[in-house]
């Protein structure tokens, strides 16, 4: 299971455990598990702050709230520490209705969890970096306790595949690393035969990094190297209010996107200087060599930056890719909801949860063709006379 899965899970067992104590506790002196709700309560809130605001969350912390409401007393109580011999009649028949919404919800969030996919069944590697800073001044990676994170960038690779660029970077920032590490990194760089195939992938505002995990996975196994970035800077004002922050930016676009399409699309050209700055800077971090096939990729809001950016640095970036090209992918925009959240795929087209990953496999293998034809077009293959030539 997800993460995300793992903590609304974790959230719902503990609200199953306060509800149903009304069963098995019996003469009680001193209820401890009226502490319980608000744990939970907590653990719920946490949990939208890291993992951001969607509606199930929303759920999920509503209805902790709701038996902590309820459990107000007995907490109260417990600090008192005064002793209960028995549950009343009211608080019972609250605990058991309370109960009955709690299996609702597992239910619903086992049913509807994300499909699971593990980078070591790829063979491949996920790696992040936590970044300060803005689009006007650059980032850096978060070394101080101070730092506030701005952004933070992933990079998905066949495992042991390295770029020269890394090693620089580890041997750069040696005083940060143990020697045998950069050691390491300068070893595989010598066993992984270049040039190499790069793609610097920019999710929709409605969505995020976590919302193509799989076709990111998939790329990895078949020898691309991805990189990937949720940005928030200071001077990236898409709505001018709280709105832009990580937590709930996913879910306004979304919000936006389905109730307002006509608006959304305006925002999204309003700002298309700011998708631009988001791809400069993952290039940035990147740091692909000259000899590298460089794609940038995304799924249709960030279709012409993507253009304009190609067309400013040329030398660098060898094409481009809209995943909302590719036949018979269902839901452009949005990503294989199929997969990483089924969800909104059944409210969007009634789709069912797919744990095949087809759609996933689908995508990437017209992205796998688009850059492998220019990458041969690039790096053609000598043929066998003029290979004998050179010897």
């Amino acid at each position: 299971m997800t993460q995300k899965t793992l903590a609304e899970l974790m959230v719902l067992f503990l609200l199953l455990i306060s509800c149903a104590r009304v069963f098995f506790l019996k003469k009680v002196k001193i209820d401890v598990v009226s502490i319980v709700p608000l744990i939970a309560l907590v653990l719920s809130v946490l949990s939208v702050c890291a993992q951001g605001f969607s509606v199930e969350a929303a759920v999920i912390v509503a209805l902790a709230f709701f038996v902590f409401l309820w459990n107000i007393r007995a907490l109260l109580r417990l600090t008192s520490q005064v002793v209960i011999d028995h549950y009343g009649t009211p608080f019972f028949l609250i605990s058991l209705f309370n109960l009955l919404l709690v299996l609702a919800a597992i239910v619903i969030v086992v049913y509807t969890r994300p499909v699971f996919v593990s980078a070591s069944k790829f063979n491949a590697t996920q790696t992040s970096e936590r970044l300060h800073g803005t689009f006007y001044s650059g980032f850096q990676p978060v070394e101080q306790v101070f730092d506030r994170p701005c952004a933070t960038v992933f990079r998905f690779a066949k495992r042991n595949a390295t770029l020269a660029t890394d090693v620089e970077q580890s041997e750069n920032h040696a005083i940060y690393m143990r020697q045998q590490d950069v050691d390491a990194a300068r070893i595989a760089a010598q066993n992984t035969p270049g040039p190499h195939k790069i793609i610097l992938f920019m999710p929709n505002k409605r969505t995020s990094v976590q919302s193509y995990i799989p076709l990111y996975l998939k790329l990895a196994h078949d020898g691309f190297i991805v990189y990937t970035a949720d940005f928030y800077p200071d001077d990236a004002s898409w709505f001018g209010s709280f709105k832009d922050r990580f937590v709930f930016r996913a879910f306004n676009f979304a919000l936006l996107s389905l109730s307002r399409p006509a608006e959304y699309e305006e925002l999204l050209k309003k700002h298309t200087a700011l998708f631009i700055n988001e791809y400069r800077s993952l290039l940035t971090y990147a740091h692909p060599d000259i000899t590298d096939t460089v794609f940038l990729a995304g799924d249709q809001d960030t279709a012409f930056a993507m253009e304009t950016l190609k067309a400013l640095y040329p030398a660098l970036i060898d094409g481009t890719f809209d995943l909302a090209t590719v036949q018979d992918y269902p839901t452009p925009g949005w990503g294989p909801v199929e997969q990483t959240y089924p969800l909104l795929a059944r409210y969007l087209k009634g789709l069912e949860r797919d744990p095949s990953l087809y759609m996933s496999s689908h995508i990437t293998t017209a992205l796998e063709k688009a850059v492998n034809a220019t990458h041969e077009r690039l790096n053609p293959i000598p043929s066998e006379e003029e290979s004998h030539d050179a010897e």
